[in-house]
């Protein structure tokens, strides 16, 4: 009998124990999703601050990419103009100079600031845009078409490209029949960082 009693008893606290580690392996299971979740949040929050931080960032092209971007593309002329006593806009004016002109892809390419006082209502009207264009960019040539192999197509997304462009929209393009052909105008306006109001779900890798 007292065998038969330490038996039921151990059978018991087999039991208990059996119910115990189910118990556990539940609350585990729930820790880990809660875990998962958690990984899943750090790396959005991660991926919008490292978006924001890029927004508010100088604006830096990838001079290697411009140029296999480019590649194939026939020479032309470039006016680059930016905006006056502002040094991120200027930075950028230079580095669009440098990726073009000679030390570039060899085209024949002018840098400087609007003048305060603009030469004509097309010039007043490019620097006037200039900071609402997609990447704070707007572009003009003698027409605009929607070829998207075309000459100034072509630009436009090489430099949005290589600026790191994360966003959506069609850049600002103002044609002039009076400029000559081949021959386009770059205006860099003020840097305004496009942040985001709401986090957004990261791109699948």
């Amino acid at each position: 009998g007292e065998a038969s009693g330490k038996s039921n008893a151990a059978k018991d606290a087999a039991d208990k124990a059996r119910e115990k580690a189910g118990e556990v392996a539940k609350e585990a299971k729930v820790i880990e999703g809660q875990l998962a979740n958690a990984v899943k949040e750090q790396n959005a929050l991660q991926w919008h601050i490292n978006l924001v931080a890029k927004s508010v960032s100088p604006r830096l092209i990838d001079r290697k990419r411009f140029a296999q971007l480019m590649r194939g593309q026939p020479k032309a002329s470039v006016e680059i103009w930016y905006e006056p006593n502002d040094e991120e806009a200027k930075f950028l004016a230079m580095q669009l100079n440098t990726s073009l002109g000679k030390d570039g892809l060899g085209w024949d390419a002018t840098v400087g600031p609007f003048p305060n006082i603009s030469p004509d209502e097309f010039h007043a009207q490019l620097r006037s845009e200039a900071g609402g264009g997609l990447n704070g960019l707007v572009y003009a040539a003698k027409t605009e078409t929607l070829d998207l192999d075309s000459p100034l197509e072509v630009l436009v997304r090489a430099i949005g490209l290589s600026l790191g462009d994360l966003s959506i929209g069609r850049a600002m393009i103002f044609p002039n029949p009076q400029l000559p052909n081949d021959h386009f105008i770059i205006a860099v306006g003020h840097h305004i960082p496009s942040i985001p109001e709401r986090l957004p779900n990261p791109p699948k890798k």
